[in-house]
């Protein structure tokens, strides 16, 4: 057992997270002299870490499934293989939500930013915010997962989208808990799809969002983004004056009501366009949101809209492991 270990930590997956996270409670590494038990636990591994399994039950390198095509967008050129780590565990994530999730996929929910938009807002939104994003996706047939455990020393995605059995599925895995940097992420990957950059066993990986992309299909996922969140392909809020970051919340509040737009969504924009601001912009997200998590509002849509008896119960407990909220 001890080399195969070895093996999966070269892809990025340490024993401990194998041991905790993958193998199943009753697995004891002594069981691996039994080669039932070890053919048993090699085919867990393979199938929950979408690994080649002839190369699990072999003694070389580990290979990774070639069924899916990831397209990194990454801080640096060349996607690491720590990326790839986190990009199969959410693809596993994805599979078990679509193929579990209760609600049928509506495509015509997502025709156009537009229309995403006024449907939320014609159901008494004040504004296209993290819980009614989040609950139109799901009411859509649209999975979004909140992936809170990834291996140690991995690059983590801030999102991903991928489609599976033609269901698109949103994976965050950001550590933030303001929701409104949740409510961003969620519309950008969600501009993916209504920008149709979307096939079967692709997933666009998402390290970072950002306001303004260099590569040309993420300028197209804000655009769409930014139509959802504001009604304006190009919104810019660049200049407020404020006094403090209490000010700068309330200020963002009024127009925020104004115009239909998620106050908290407002600080970001101006943030990001006012770099000098960011202390003042962290704090006034703490004023509007003091005590809101975004990961329990997540956490708490998987037991409402997947029936998870629908999955075999060793995947059952990844995906528990892998969406804890411990």
């Amino acid at each position: 057992m001890k080399a195969l270990y070895k093996r999966l930590a070269a892809l990025g997956y340490k024993e401990r997270f194998v041991k905790d996270r993958i193998l199943p409670p009753w697995w004891q590494d002594q069981m691996a002299a039994n080669p039932g038990s070890m053919a048993q636990a090699q085919l867990i591994v393979s199938r929950e870490l979408q690994l080649d399994i002839d190369t699990v039950l072999g003694d070389g390198p580990i290979a990774r499934r070639d069924s899916v095509t990831t397209h990194f967008k990454t801080r640096s050129d060349a996607p690491p293989a720590e990326c790839e780590a986190v990009a199969a565990l959410a693809t596993r994530l994805a599979v078990l939500a679509a193929r579990s999730c209760v609600v049928p996929y509506d495509l015509t929910r997502f025709a156009s930013a537009s229309g995403v938009r006024s449907a939320i807002l014609q159901q008494g939104a004040g504004a296209v915010d993290f819980r009614w994003l989040l609950e139109y996706c799901w009411g859509g047939g649209v999975p979004v997962v909140h992936m809170t455990q990834a291996p140690e020393g991995c690059k983590k995605p801030v999102g991903l989208i991928t489609l599976s059995d033609g269901r698109p599925v949103i994976i965050v895995t950001s550590v933030r808990r303001d929701p409104s940097w949740h409510l961003f992420y969620i519309a950008h990957e969600l501009g993916h799809l209504l920008s149709r950059h979307l096939e079967e066993s692709l997933v666009l990986f998402d390290e970072k969002v950002e306001f303004e992309p260099q590569q040309e299909i993420e300028q197209q996922a804000n655009s769409q983004a930014l139509e959802i969140l504001t009604g304006v392909s190009d919104f810019m809020l660049d200049s407020i004056r404020f006094k403090d970051a209490a000010h700068l919340a309330a200020l963002a509040t009024t127009r925020g009501v104004s115009w239909k737009v998620d106050p908290g969504f407002l600080v970001l924009n101006f943030s990001h366009h006012n770099s000098k601001y960011i202390p003042a912009s962290v704090k006034a997200l703490e004023h509007l949101h003091p005590n809101e998590d975004s990961a329990g509002e997540q956490y708490a849509r998987l037991y409402t809209y997947l029936d998870l008896d629908e999955i075999p119960s060793e995947s059952r407990r990844v995906f528990s492991a892998l969406t804890t909220m411990e």
